[in-house]
Order: C-alpha cells, then structure tokens, then sequence
C-alpha cells in the first residue's frame, strides 16, 4: 500500500509540474524560466521537483510525451470510425482539419521545437512523434485513395503532414477564412489531391489517372 501511495503522490506532483511548466515555458519561454519559478508556480519544493525530474529538459520532454499521446488516440479513433463505416473518410478527414485549425500551435510548441536543435534526447523524442504520426497518416490517406501506390503513399504522407503541420501556425499567417469555411474547403482540396473520389461521385481525372 505504501507503494501505490508513493506512486500516487509522484503522480500528483509530476502533473503539477507539467501543468505548471506549460503555463511558464508559453509565457516565458524555456530558458527564461528557472526552477524555483516552477516549483512556486506548481506550489512544491524544487528539491521535491528534482525527485521526480532531472531537469527542466526532463520536463519538457514529459509534456511531449502527453500531447503525443492525446493525439495518437484522437487519430487512431479517427481511423478506427472510418474502417467501421461509423463516418466516411471524407468527414473524418474533415474532423482532423478542424481540429489543427482549433488547436493552434501556442509558443509552447515553439519553445519544444527550439528546444530540440539544442538538446538531442528532445530531438529523438520529436523525430519518434512525427516517425508514428507518419504511419497514422498513411493509413488514413490509404483510406482516402486505397489505388495509390508506395511512392505515392509517400508523397500523400509528405502532403499531408504539411498541410496539417502548417494548419496548426495557420493564425501567424492573418488567414483570411473563418475555420469553418477553411476546414470545408480544405478537406475537399485535400481529398482532390489524393485522387479520392467519394461514393456518390463520378470518379475525377485525377483517379481515374491513378
């Protein structure tokens, strides 16, 4: 029992800090913000900190780390309402558009971004997210268009990733569309790119070149 209470109390303390951190490092940035404003910010110690991270590198890591997790199971539910007939691809497709364009990449994003071309244990945490966010997002362009071949799978992933990626920075960039009329029209650019043709539709040049 000793060890569960243990556990739990790391947990707590592990949550805290995170949650702390995210608020600190957006606002303040990574190397701006010193343990001790953590450890006030999150209401504990930093020696309690340093027993449950080795550093603030850790820490930023830990954050990876959940919000790879969160959208691994979003994509993978995604998918798996797709492959059930649940929605048809082109309303899954949509869904993830709308919902890079309504999570916006804050500075904190930035900050982990900046952070991994200084310290390489971030660096391999960020290249392992993109090398499974790849292979989701091939299943879910196989899926749009199962006639497309290897090395165009390869290039639907690259085109997919970008749009995505960049759909995430869409408000540095002063958009001219409102996120509803984007996500709709972008879907169906994106579709149109993937050579996908819809049940109800008359296959497009573009398939029937595929």
């Amino acid at each position: 029992m000793g060890e569960n209470v243990a556990e739990q109390q790391k947990g707590c303390v592990t949550d805290r800090v995170v949650a702390a951190a995210r608020r600190l490092f957006a606002a303040r940035g990574f190397h701006q913000t010193a343990m001790a404003d953590l450890a006030a910010e999150a209401q504990v110690s930093v020696g309690t900190i340093y027993r449950v991270f080795a550093g603030k590198a850790d820490i930023i890591r830990a954050i990876i780390v959940a919000d790879s997790e969160r959208i691994f199971a979003e994509l993978n539910h995604d998918i798996d309402r797709a492959l059930s007939g649940e929605a048809p691809v082109e309303a899954v497709i949509e869904q993830i558009v709308e919902r890079h364009l309504a999570e916006q990449a804050d500075a904190l994003v930035h900050e982990a971004l900046a952070e991994a071309h200084r310290d390489e244990k971030v660096a391999a945490l960020i290249g392992h997210f993109f090398a499974r966010y790849r292979e989701i997002v091939r299943r879910l362009v196989g899926l749009a268009n199962p006639r497309l071949s290897e090395r165009e799978l390869d290039a639907a992933e690259e085109l997919m990733i970008a749009c995505l990626f960049g759909l995430g920075h869409r408000t540095l960039i002063r958009p001219r569309l409102d996120p509803d009329e984007a996500a709709r029209i972008i879907t169906g650019m994106i579709l149109s790119a993937l050579g996908h043709a819809a049940a109800d539709s008359p296959p497009t040049a573009m398939a029937e070149r595929l």
